[in-house]
Order: C-alpha cells, then sequence, then structure tokens
C-alpha cells in the first residue's frame, strides 16, 4: 500500500530577498505598487463616476454630458452651464391628462436653448412647445415642431433600448405629439433657437405621464448656446488636465 507523504512546508516559494539591506528596491517596489493602486483607483472612479453622472446628473442644468451633439438639421445643443435658468422641476408626474405650463424668460444672449430632461421612470407625452416673441409677436416653435413627424429639430440624448419619437396618439393638440420612453436611462430633449438678448418671451407647453411614480421626475430649462470658441477651448482644457493628471500619478 503506497503511503502518501505530505512533501510541503512553511517555506514560501517565492523569495524576494533582505528588505533590510536594500532600501532602495524596497522604495521602488512599494512605489510601484503605489502608482498602480493609485492608477487603477482613477480608472475606476472615472468608470463609476460616468455611470453614476450619467443616471443622476443628466438631469441637472450645469451637466450637459452627452448633449452637446448636433439635430439632424445641423444645430447644436451645447449648453452654456452658467447661463441656465430652471423654468420647472416637477417630483411628482402629472397623469392622466395633460397639463399646461407657463412661463416668462428673458433671453440671456442670441442663441437660446430649451430642454426637456427626464429621469428614469416611465412614459411621458410632450406638446405644444411654444416660444413667443412678445415684441415682434412671432412664434419661434409653433406647437413643438412636432407637425412634421419627425424630431429633426431637436437634440435627443437617449438609449438604445428606450424610444424617442413623435405619435399620432395622445396628443394635446394637432396631428402629433412626442412621446418619451424613459424606463432605461434619463432622456435629454434639446432644441436651439435664434433670440435677442435682453428680449423677453413667453414659453408654454404641455405634459402628461402615462403612470404615476414617484421617481418620474422632470426638468425644464432655459440655456444660453455654447458658441463655438467657447466649447472649444473647454475641450481642450479638460483633456490637457486629464493628461497632466494621469502623467503626473504615473
Amino acid at each position: 500500500m503506497n503511503s502518501i507523504i505530505d512533501e510541503s512546508d512553511d517555506e514560501p516559494l517565492l523569495y524576494i530577498g533582505s528588505m533590510r539591506n536594500d532600501h532602495k528596491f524596497c522604495s521602488q517596489y512599494y512605489l510601484e505598487i503605489i502608482s498602480c493602486s493609485i492608477i487603477c483607483m482613477f480608472i475606476a472612479t472615472i468608470i463609476t463616476g460616468g455611470i453614476f453622472f450619467e443616471k443622476q446628473l443628466l438631469l441637472s442644468p450645469t451637466f450637459n454630458k452627452g448633449c452637446d451633439k448636433q439635430s439632424e438639421t445641423g444645430n447644436s445643443c451645447s449648453v452654456h452651464n452658467l447661463k441656465t435658468i430652471v423654468l420647472i422641476s416637477l417630483e411628482k408626474p402629472v397623469y392622466n391628462k395633460y397639463y399646461n405650463f407657463s412661463f416668462f424668460y428673458t433671453a440671456l444672449s442670441k442663441r437660446s436653448i430649451i430642454t426637456f430632461a427626464f429621469a428614469t421612470g416611465w412614459r411621458w407625452y410632450l406638446d405644444d412647445i411654444s416660444i413667443y416673441d412678445i415684441l415682434d409677436k412671432t412664434e419661434l416653435i409653433i406647437n413643438g415642431d412636432f407637425e412634421s413627424g419627425k424630431l429633426d429639430e431637436y437634440c435627443i440624448c437617449d438609449s438604445t433600448m428606450d424610444r424617442t419619437e413623435v405619435r399620432k396618439s395622445t396628443v394635446k393638440s394637432g396631428s402629433y405629439a412626442c412621446y418619451i420612453h424613459n424606463f432605461f436611462k434619463p432622456i435629454k430633449l434639446s432644441q436651439a433657437v435664434n433670440t435677442i438678448s435682453g428680449r423677453n418671451y413667453t414659453i408654454n407647453f404641455s405634459l402628461q405621464s402615462e403612470f404615476y411614480f414617484n421617481n418620474n421626475q422632470v426638468t425644464v430649462y432655459m440655456s444660453k448656446a455654447f458658441h463655438f470658441n467657447e466649447h472649444f477651448l473647454l475641450l481642450l482644457l479638460k483633456r490637457f488636465i486629464i493628461i497632466f493628471l494621469i502623467f503626473y500619478i504615473i
């Protein structure tokens, strides 16, 4: 009968050497460990922070992540974060029927952006968006520009799993309304219009949520459009800071 002999002992499988007599090696060894740990923490922070921003701060008027793209007609919706006015922030949905909202707004620049930010929740219907020039008595947006059956005038920040589209059902007036399905992630819907700085405008729109959920939040705000030069310089500064931090850590 063969016996099984355990030849294992308590000696280490890897011998590094005497740390006591090699201070230089010890310092370099721990410096590499610390550097790797910091880099890993930095990368993890970027990833988790990006997810947090995408899900939570997408509603914030001062946070425009992923929403500076153009509409189908080529209009940019990049906003100036320091020049933003919140019109309304609904903590609870308005369901069962359309509710009308009206606001008085003084333009901050020659180019303004209206944004509807919907938190993760359930379905919304949006209709009758109007921006009216009181002095010239002209409409900048008529019935939300939905009557074309498309959203070409809007910059849409949504998910491939969610749908933002115009429909003929559940309309307030006209033939079409905007349908927002925000079940998987927040959605932003923006449109840029030409305004005159200091001039007064009235803003109207109608909202209806399909179901009642306490977390079905929506924020509506007006912003000053970000000019190309400002946008370019800010992006350049952000990239410079990121590159500097990476090289500094390494």
